[in-house]
């Protein structure tokens, strides 16, 4: 316990995210509007007006195939974009791709 509240305690002081608000992460569902591979930024369909907030996280797939996950950096009205945190080896997030925070 002592080492995941190290963790998380880091976390907020490098991103300054509250906890609080990565654990009240809300259901919202996206699609990808454009991806620079050179530098591993996302931008996503959805932004503070559908209720996502910095440092939420997004699962990309396409069809049954996923794809990785991305990280919310800079939110507006109804656009965010994020980088790419934990791609699946062999699968390139592409536009039209779909995301979602939580998978089911």
């Amino acid at each position: 316990v002592g080492k995941l509240d190290t963790h998380l305690s880091m976390l907020v002081e490098k991103t300054g995210v509250s906890v609080s608000d990565l654990m009240a992460q809300e259901k919202v569902d996206g699609s990808v509007l454009a991806v620079d591979t050179s530098t591993g930024l996302v931008m996503l369909n959805v932004g503070s007006e559908q209720g996502v907030k910095r440092g939420y996280s997004f699962d990309v797939w396409s069809g049954n195939q996923y794809k990785g996950q991305v990280i919310v950096q800079n939110v507006q009205a109804n656009m965010s974009s994020a980088t790419i945190k934990a791609p699946v080896q062999g699968a390139v997030i592409r536009q039209g791709d779909l995301a979602s925070t939580r998978m089911f």
